[in-house]
């Protein structure tokens, strides 16, 4: 085993991982050493055809894979050139990895990081003042549900170029890393090559103490936000703004949404107020995510998704992800069809929606408002209507006039959804 490089990691000998391979001196030291230490890997390459870059990063990386006979995962891409390069790349390539590691069930990746990249991405932090979940970068992490491992964060840039050179292990070098077109390049130029030993050390002891801060606020905000599962608006309003607003981070992080990192002072200000209002609200997290303060809970989901079922006979629906029907149930999703019914539709809710009953005719809206159904669930709620477009049958509500016929030959339900 080699002690050539300073190596720290827990990862699991016995299961197989990726290992993302540039062709650049860290990637290659990385791959060198996975194989001395010995673990079960397979390498990962994306050639994002940058010119007289990208194929020789390839070459030293195929050309060492065959030496060893690692297997090699090969992707070819190009940037369109609209919006950052760099955010396009990171997010391609970490999509790219899951993806493989779900197909072949590699347990993680594993990554060339080193210590001037860790210096480098805590100096780029301090300078956007953003959220993160760490400063500098894990040893051990996870991006989007993939372990993520970088055992090689104890040495510096140089000791690795230094270590494929002395083992004659192919490499390249990425002239672009020389040029100003990157903060990064201007950081890592004009600060930390420069740095000496000494205050080398002095940083990663000013990381590892942001990173204990960071850690306790973390907890205080995660034990403040008991108060938003289930929602207790008086409590909520117990705490200060910035309170508030950092227990929403917390929170939103802690249930999965990683952007949260990355929202804005000002919109976790929006966010608050619209808790502090204690009124049913909507609060969209992006396009495709919303979260819904109804009757005092809080629900975090994407946006429904309209449906319509067409069926010409009264054969059941099963396999459908919010209805089904069946041949017996409670009276309140019951409905008597005939012949003369069909085709008839099974689709979701719509605001005009309503349906004739012994007593008058209903809005299916007032039903939701009277039993207090969240704005969610009216989106995906069934109703049946026959096909003369009337509605016939409404899931807890009951049959029209017309269809109330007992024993009834169809029941209607809405599949209970995941909280």
């Amino acid at each position: 085993m080699s002690e050539d490089l300073k190596w720290k990691t827990s990862a699991d000998k016995s299961k197989t991982y990726l290992a993302a391979v540039s062709g650049g001196p860290d990637s290659m030291a990385l791959l060198d050493q996975l194989m001395k230490h010995g673990y079960k890997v397979a390498a990962v390459h994306i050639n994002y055809q940058i010119p007289d870059v990208s194929d020789l990063g390839e070459h030293c990386a195929r050309k060492y894979c065959r030496k060893h006979r690692i297997r090699l995962h090969y992707r070819k891409v190009k940037h369109d050139g609209n919006g950052n390069f760099e955010a396009w790349a990171r997010d391609y390539r970490y999509a790219y990895f899951k993806d493989l590691a779900v197909k072949h069930g590699y347990a993680g990746i594993f990554m060339g990081h080193q210590e001037d990249d860790l210096i480098e991405t805590y100096r780029m932090q301090k300078e956007k003042n953003s959220g993160y979940s760490y400063w500098g970068l894990r040893t051990e992490g996870n991006v989007n549900g993939l372990a993520v491992i970088r055992p090689l964060l104890d040495n510096t840039k140089k000791e690795l170029l230094d270590y494929v050179k002395e083992h004659h292990i192919p490499y390249y070098l990425d002239y672009t890393n020389d040029t100003r077109i990157h903060r990064r390049n201007e950081i890592r130029m004009d600060e930390v090559t420069k740095m000496s030993r000494e205050e080398r050390d002095m940083i990663r002891k000013e990381i590892d103490l942001m990173n204990q801060r960071l850690h306790e606020k973390n907890e205080q905000d995660r034990k403040n936000a008991e108060c938003l599962d289930p929602f207790d608006p008086e409590t909520y309003q117990s705490f200060t703004e910035e309170e508030r607003t950092g227990m929403i981070r917390r929170y939103l992080i802690d249930q999965g949404v990683e952007k949260a990192y990355h929202f804005t002072g000002v919109f976790l200000k929006q966010l608050d107020r619209q808790l502090c209002s204690g009124k049913n609200q909507r609060m969209m997290l992006g396009e495709n995510l919303i979260w819904d303060l109804d009757y005092g809970k809080l629900r975090l989901h994407e946006p429904a998704k309209p449906y319509e079922i067409v069926r010409k006979n009264n054969r059941k629906i099963r396999s459908h992800p919010v209805v089904e029907t069946s041949e017996e149930g409670e009276s309140v999703n019951g409905v008597y069809l005939t012949k003369e019914d069909f085709p008839v539709t099974v689709r979701s809710f719509r605001e005009s929606d309503s349906i004739k009953l012994r007593y008058g005719t209903k809005r299916v809206s007032r039903f939701f408002i009277d039993r207090k159904i969240p704005r969610y669930e009216r989106e995906m709620w069934p109703v049946m209507e026959n096909k003369n477009g009337e509605i016939i049958l409404v899931p807890g509500i009951g049959c029209d006039l017309s269809h109330y016929k007992v024993p009834y030959n169809c029941y209607l339900r809405k599949k209970v959804s995941k909280q």
